[in-house]
């Protein structure tokens, strides 16, 4: 239940960056913000997801990782990556 939490923001995240692309379409100007927020949530919480669902198991001394585990972390990883690559394309291209 903890990791389902942990990545359902990733859901909102891209709900609002979704809604500001199509804003951004409509020429809306506030879409431009919400999709320069969502990136930065996109960003920003996948470091903090690790950070707080890590901290049990590195206090407990358990060194090994299970399969659903290392899909967890590969996923927060992930998603780090790309928002950040996508915001930089942002950024250079804007």
């Amino acid at each position: 239940m903890g990791k389902l939490m942990a990545v359902l923001p990733t859901g909102v995240f891209m709900g609002i960056l979704g809604l500001g692309w199509w804003l951004h379409w409509q020429g809306q100007a506030n879409g431009d913000s919400l999709v320069a927020m969502s990136l930065a949530g996109l960003g920003v919480y996948p470091v903090i997801a690790i950070f707080v669902v890590g901290i049990p198991k590195m206090v407990s001394g358990d060194k090994v990782y299970s399969v659903s585990e290392k899909w967890f972390y590969g996923y927060l990883i992930g998603l780090e990556v790309v928002a950040i690559l996508v915001a930089l394309y942002l950024m250079g291209h804007n």
